[in-house]
């Protein structure tokens, strides 16, 4: 057979290696092989770390400007635009809630005293019209707790008059028991030596980031000026790093820590700490990667997303007007019918009083 079809031996023997150095390249730090260059393999990490980075900074880019413009942007235009019908749906959430208060008093008076509907809604009304409604229903409710407490009691010394003769061995099983459960709990929280950095990297990133965060304010809080007054550019530094942290952005913490120190400066030096570290801060950056997606694709759908350049467009804010007008008056007959069907569950328990003054 030709060569270039079949590979000699020396070929095959370079391409087994190649395929075995990726192949060590993959895993994790504590597995890698003594003859791997570890400078090569820090490189690697390194750059890996570097490209989650800035993929969870543009993410949280996005984040950033849906609530802090696109939100309060949306919240004006919606109370600009409805502004009547939100205080309508306002008043008669309240008329509702309060309705619903005075029935669910009036059924809890008449359970607990075992009275009527019509005398039940008499005091629980009184009490409502007066303002003393809150006394009234927090009398209810200590009696109910302390018969609850008298019943206890009373079942529990019964309960011991019988069991006496058994409560050694009641006493034990619920001891073993109770060592059983703290013996799974503690296996469950305890972690797996195979798992490695797992278990890091939420700690590592938070450790590196905390680190830098206090360096940085022992320079830039305002009592770290001995009595000096901040510079307009210390202003802007400390706020931007309360934002940068409140954010988790590294980068932008990073370039902070330049603009104070200098360009020249480390914040982190990848060149020294362990691979280890490198390897768990960017399993942790995957993973709120992950999570921050997740909460971009629920925000995109809502028309909230991106709303101060969908709103320059006047056919979109006739159709989300037109939307959330039918969603209001949906809302308004909705309640409305319920105001309506407890008024006359009220009236029915009144009308007993009429009801029997004719008859009498």
């Amino acid at each position: 057979m030709p060569r270039w079809v079949r590979m000699d031996e020396s070929d095959e023997k370079d391409a087994m290696k190649k395929r075995r150095i990726i192949r060590e390249l993959s895993v994790g730090p504590s597995e890698l092989k003594p003859h791997i260059d570890p400078d090569s393999v820090r490189k690697i990490h390194i750059k890996a770390y570097k490209v989650q980075l800035s993929g969870l900074n543009k993410a949280n880019e996005k984040m950033r400007h849906y609530l802090e413009v696109d939100q309060p942007a949306f919240s004006l235009w919606w109370q600009k635009a409805f502004n009547a019908e939100l205080l309508e749906h306002i008043d008669l959430e309240k008329t509702y809630n309060d309705l619903q208060l005075l029935i669910d008093s009036i059924e809890q008076y008449r359970m607990h005293y075992g009275v009527t509907y019509l005398e039940a809604s008499t005091v629980v009304s009184k009490a409502h019209a007066e303002g003393k409604l809150g006394d009234l229903m927090r009398k209810i409710f200590e009696e109910i707790d302390a018969l609850r407490k008298k019943v206890a009691g009373h079942s529990r010394r019964q309960t011991q008059s019988h069991t006496k003769a058994s409560e050694p061995e009641d006493f034990f099983q619920s001891l073993f028991e109770d060592l059983n459960e703290e013996r799974d709990e503690d296996r469950s929280d305890r972690r797996d030596p195979r798992r490695g950095s797992r278990e890091l990297p939420e700690d590592k990133t938070d450790d590196y980031l905390k680190k830098i965060y206090k360096d940085l304010v022992r320079q830039l809080h305002p009592d770290a000026t001995s009595g000096r007054e901040q510079t307009l550019e210390e202003k802007s530094l400390w706020h931007e790093l309360q934002n940068a942290y409140e954010w988790r952005d590294m980068e932008r913490i990073e370039k902070i820590f330049h603009a104070v120190n200098g360009k020249g400066a480390i914040a982190i030096d990848f060149l020294t700490i362990p691979i280890g570290d490198i390897v768990a801060m960017r399993e942790s950056l995957e993973k709120n990667l992950k999570s921050v997606n997740k909460s971009i694709r629920d925000a995109k759908k809502a028309p909230v997303w991106d709303f101060t350049q969908k709103s320059k467009k006047r056919s979109f804010l006739k159709y989300l007007s037109q939307t959330f007008q039918e969603e209001l008056e949906e809302q308004t007959m909705m309640y409305e019918t319920r105001i309506d069907v407890l008024r006359e569950q009220l009236e029915k328990w009144r009308s007993d009083r009429k009801t029997r003054r004719k008859s009498k």
